[in-house]
């Protein structure tokens, strides 16, 4: 079968839209998986095969990363198969694109904490993530001008406050991870309770 008459057959069945048309089958299947939300376990999952017909295959660990999709990255050297896969669409989607590179330093950092099933933990990432800083300098200001740190010494003797020494030792609590694009990450050291 041609991958022109796979992609007519699934029209003719209603499971493509005619829109599919001139469309690579790959291209097709993932659209319609994508549209449906589908992840490579559920049932109706479309996957064709080089001559278009669809199939079901074991598929490589590159592929299921390639699968991963709007996944830009998966940190670490993890096994996939496709229920892995589909918990981390899930952890993804938990997270958002805006902080998946920023959940990924996290994960690599080692300053993760993981959930009942071994995962990353989203919402964990969330309470420990303290946001993107030029340097840790500059979230150790805000926090101390938040917290009032120099409010009760009196402002002639705030100059004598050794603040980089008092960073110094605030630094010690997080961990604190270069941005690709310059600055840095801010997360807790330890689980805060």
């Amino acid at each position: 079968m041609s991958t022109d008459s796979w992609i007519d057959q699934q029209i003719a069945e209603g499971v493509l839209s005619p829109g599919a048309r001139g469309m690579t089958p790959q291209a097709a299947a993932d659209q319609y998986n994508a549209a449906n939300v589908l992840v490579p376990t559920d049932p109706g999952y479309l996957v064709p095969s080089a001559d278009g017909q669809a199939e079901e295959h074991h598929r490589s660990t590159d592929q299921l990363r390639a699968e991963c999709v709007g996944i830009d990255e998966i940190p670490g050297d993890v096994e996939l198969d496709p229920q892995a896969v589909a918990r981390w669409r899930d952890l993804y989607e938990q997270v958002g694109a805006e902080h998946w590179p920023v959940f990924c330093a996290w994960v690599r950092s080692g300053a993760c904490v993981e959930d009942s099933d071994g995962m990353p933990s989203a919402s964990e990432f969330h309470m420990s993530y303290h946001g993107t800083w030029p340097r840790f300098r500059n979230y150790a200001d805000a926090l101390f001008e938040v917290i009032g740190l120099l409010d009760p010494v009196p402002k002639g003797l705030r100059p004598y406050v050794d603040i980089d020494r008092v960073t110094g030792d605030l630094e010690r609590n997080y961990v604190v991870v270069p941005a690709p694009n310059g600055g840095v990450y801010v997360f807790n050291r330890v689980r805060l309770i």
